[in-house]
């Protein structure tokens, strides 16, 4: 029994003391990947300093060689990073549609925007006019394409 203790110990102290020291990371190799031919790639991201602080957002737009088209960027303010995200990929969409760019394959690193652009029936009070305003650009390329990368 004393020996039951003192494992229960141990594998407690273990479990709920965190070891001091470099914490253990993972490091994933990440690259770019090309569009299929004719496609081109929208990325975009957007960050806040904090839950509502200053915030930016911007992207890219390349062609399926991977030749730049045009980037972007703005200064938004203050905001979420989900707002920030919305914005920056707003300002991509409207670049394509000014362009006329039939085929978009667009790329980001938040997961939850891709489910709220591709989930018609999320609705977000404070954030539904860019979050419909996002979708409505969406709806009128001919062929899209939304994609979560890291």
């Amino acid at each position: 029994m004393a020996k039951d203790i003192m494992s229960k110990s141990v594998e407690y102290f273990f479990c709920a003391y965190p070891k001091k020291g470099k914490p253990h990371t993972v490091i994933k190799q990440v690259h770019w990947n090309k569009p299929e031919q004719g496609w081109m790639k929208l990325n975009t991201d957007g960050s806040s300093l904090g839950i509502s602080s200053l915030a930016g957002g911007g992207g890219v737009i390349r062609d399926w060689t991977g030749r730049w088209i045009v980037g972007f960027s703005r200064k938004i303010g203050i905001a979420t990073n989900l707002m920030a995200e919305l914005w920056a990929i707003w300002d991509g969409l409207m670049l394509c549609v000014d362009r006329n760019l039939v085929m978009v394959e667009i790329e980001l690193d938040a997961k939850s925007i891709v489910d709220i652009l591709q989930n018609s029936q999320y609705t977000n009070n404070s954030l539904s006019a860019i979050i419909e305003n996002c979708r409505y650009l969406i709806s009128i390329i001919p062929q899209i394409r939304i994609k979560h990368c890291y």
